[in-house]
């Protein structure tokens, strides 16, 4: 039997290594079809509600994968049937249980999977999640790949970007707030005299979340055109956000295009003692 194993090993070029990532992956399938199993009857018996039921699965199924990911060979994150591979095997076998005891408790799952069996739905379901699991492993590792290949998980380059996010979120609100005021005075029985008599906007801006609205599209230079300024103190503020707006997008993209990602090169041991 060890001769046999031996051959088979030089055949196929595994080591004991490799032997042991074969084994590891053959391990995880069962937990991926598990996976996507729980996740098809999430939706499925939540299908009266499809998209509540969609958004409450796709997080966890996305830790879940991350979590699998993690233990495939092929990440290199933990060596094959380590004690830290097993824990980490073992805190997903838990979440998995915690995930499918609402089925359970609720619709017998998955022994209930017997009166669906004649619907095809629930079939293509689920052969759908767990061919898209396998997408998954392939493109987020790609993505990770590209990502720190291309710099963006330098700080660096986040930090200019976040301060340049909050600073836009800062003079949206800002102005938001100062359409909603001059709606309200102006709508007020004693307007003052820079209304004109008549209406801000030609929309209703009364609520901050109209004002900031027709703030953020007015920042962004989008401009729909439903809502427009009417008096010309409003008409000044919106000019003078739009061309805030454009600085803004400008800097934005200066700081993306300016940045260059920096790759550490190795250092070199010199020798400074004299020869001989």
């Amino acid at each position: 039997m060890e001769a046999d194993l031996t051959v088979l090993s030089r055949f196929l070029g595994l080591n004991g290594e490799g032997w042991r990532a074969v084994a590891a992956s053959g391990f995880l399938n069962p937990i991926q079809l598990w996976m996507s199993l729980t996740a098809t009857g999430v939706i499925w018996y939540g299908r009266a509600h499809p998209v509540l039921a969609i958004m409450l699965v796709a997080p966890l199924y996305r830790l879940g994968q991350d979590l699998l990911l993690d233990l495939h060979p092929a990440a290199k994150r933990h060596t094959p049937f380590s004690r830290s591979w097993f824990a980490n095997l073992a805190a997903l076998v838990v979440a998995l249980l915690v995930a499918g005891f609402p089925l359970w408790a609720l619709y017998g799952f998955p022994g209930s999977i017997g009166n669906e069996w004649w619907h095809s739905g629930f079939w293509l379901l689920l052969v759908a999640l767990f061919v898209l699991s396998f997408v998954y492993r392939i493109t987020a590792d790609t993505l990770r790949r590209f990502f720190n290949a291309s710099g963006l998980t330098d700080r660096r380059l986040w930090q200019p970007l976040g301060s340049v996010v909050i600073l836009w979120l800062w003079v949206d609100g800002v102005f938001a707030g100062a359409y909603q005021w001059a709606w309200v005075a102006c709508a007020n029985p004693q307007a003052p005299g820079w209304c004109n008599a008549g209406q801000a906007f030609s929309r209703n801006v009364g609520s901050f979340v109209d004002a900031f609205y027709f703030s953020t599209t007015t920042l962004a230079t989008v401009g729909y055109g439903d809502i427009t300024p009417s008096v010309p103190a409003t008409r000044i503020a919106v000019t003078v956000e739009i061309l805030l707006g454009v600085g803004l997008l400008a800097f934005l993209l200066g700081r993306v295009v300016s940045y260059k990602p920096t790759r550490e090169t190795p250092s070199r041991s010199v020798d400074l003692r004299p020869p001989g």
